[in-house]
């Protein structure tokens, strides 16, 4: 049996290791992108089963109001993706200066960006909230407008630890981001226990525990980066002044990612409130689904994160071939991994539902979901969500929001609408949707991958800036 393992380990080395790319980076990039998402799975899987004691209706407003507040994240984590990419690219070409510069102004950037948004955000939050969850009740409403104050007040301090992470993925220290994540994590999932089970806080000791949380991890994040200045030539009042080039290399990458994450999130928003039209049963079912979801898909993520920074080092030393290379073969594994697991994967999707306190309608519910999600997998996760990371490092972000976007609302949100609102399917209606999304962009992103346009732009500057 250690034969067979060694064996294949051995496989599987020589067809990930490159010129460019060794095996033990990659190993640095992979494993702390996994326990960094493991850790953000299970938190959610942990969250929401603590909430499920205390009723579907405070499930409901989480996992409802964490839909929402992506929305908003994702034009932070846009940015964050944009600085990634072109601190990878930097990396590549060996210009550790500029690589440097980047990282500042990434962070700065979105600090400044979610400081100004959070307070819009506050200023509106009453006809949002009146919008997104039509006739739940005052009770469902209060519960919720706690949440997205608290998230609201938080979002700064998120932008930062983020932005440092993303930073880090790219300079090859998926390490160093990985400490920031779960540090973040196991303060969460620590004050998450205190406040729920210690004394059954429910929805505000949710919220206080997201708002301490990131605090504490823009601190930790803080403190890393004032340690390992020297390493990363940080010149702080040198870095911190804004560079026309180093911004205008991020908005090539984070404007139309911003945006197009904005728009795709909101779209899931609106086909949320199909859902939120049938009442908490679905809703809770809505949030199970997703954090069960969310460990099946594990193996995607991992990768697709690693993709980023993967392709944005083999494009920084001209290696265009090389980028394809990868992207196929990190494709094959992907879809490797989920048809593998599927053993695995399956019994425990259906002990995690039946752990939590769902009613017997939400439990069938979500369970008809997971298992149109898990068939559907393998064949269209890689394609569709891991290509579009790929395609982005290369610099062909616009291609990638036009498509996504136009998926998400002429696919999702229209099909959401004909299956979960009209025909009255609610959340089974909902993942239907999601999954014709999928088919749709795998499509799509095979068929730009095929070409060479993707991969036509090199941030690179021709001297040092």
């Amino acid at each position: 049996m250690r034969s067979k393992i060694a064996q294949a380990g051995g496989r599987l080395k020589d067809y990930l290791s490159s010129d460019v790319i060794s095996f033990p980076l990659l190993k640095r990039i992979l494993f702390p992108i996994f326990w960094e998402q493991f850790f953000l799975a299970f938190l959610a899987l942990f969250s929401l089963w603590l909430l499920s004691f205390d009723g579907a209706g405070s499930m409901s407003v989480v996992n409802m109001m964490t839909v929402v507040g992506r929305v908003f994240t994702s034009l932070c984590l846009g940015l964050v993706t944009g600085g990634t990419v072109l601190v990878a690219q930097n990396v590549g070409a060996g210009k550790t200066a500029d690589a440097s510069r980047a990282m500042i102004q990434t962070i700065s950037t979105a600090v400044l960006l979610t400081a100004v948004l959070g307070g819009i955000l506050l200023w509106v939050r009453g006809p949002l909230i009146g919008y997104l969850l039509p006739g739940v009740g005052s009770e469902i409403t209060s519960l919720a407008t706690l949440y997205f104050i608290g998230f609201c007040l938080s979002f700064p301090f998120f932008a930062f630890y983020q932005a440092f992470a993303g930073a880090m993925r790219g300079w090859g220290y998926s390490r160093l981001a990985w400490q920031v994540t779960l540090f973040v994590n196991i303060t969460e999932l620590a004050l998450i226990s205190i406040l729920l089970l210690g004394y059954g806080l429910g929805v505000l000791g949710i919220t206080a525990a997201m708002a301490s949380s990131r605090l504490l991890g823009a601190i930790f994040a803080a403190i890393i980066l004032a340690r390992h200045r020297g390493e990363f030539a940080v010149k702080w009042l040198v870095y911190l002044r804004p560079n026309r080039f180093v911004l205008k290399c991020m908005l090539i990458i984070a404007l139309p990612l911003a945006l197009e994450q904005f728009f795709f999130n909101s779209g899931r928003a609106v086909a949320h409130r199909f859902v939120a039209m049938h009442g908490v049963e679905h809703m809770a079912a809505n949030g199970v689904v997703n954090a069960v979801f969310n460990i099946f898909n594990l193996p995607q993520i991992t990768l697709r994160e690693a993709l980023v920074t993967v392709v944005g080092m083999c494009i920084g030393c001209g290696r265009y071939d090389l980028a394809k290379r990868y992207v196929y073969r990190f494709m094959r594994l992907i879809r490797g991994l989920l048809l593998y697991l599927m053993p695995i994967t399956i019994p425990v999707a259906v002990l995690l539902v039946y752990s939590y306190r769902l009613s017997p309608q939400s439990a069938m519910l979500a369970a008809w979901s997971l298992a149109l999600i898990y068939i559907s997998g393998p064949l269209l996760l890689a394609g569709s969500l891991s290509i579009p990371a790929a395609l982005r490092a290369g610099g062909d972000a616009t291609f990638v929001s036009v498509c996504v976007l136009g998926c998400m609302w002429g696919v999702r949100v229209t099909l959401s609408w004909l299956f979960a609102g009209l025909l009255g399917l609610g959340v089974v209606g909902l993942n239907i949707a999601m999954i014709g999304d999928w088919a749709v962009r795998n499509l799509a992103f095979r068929a730009r991958l095929g070409g060479k346009a993707w991969f036509s732009r090199r941030l690179i500057a021709g001297d040092s800036i």
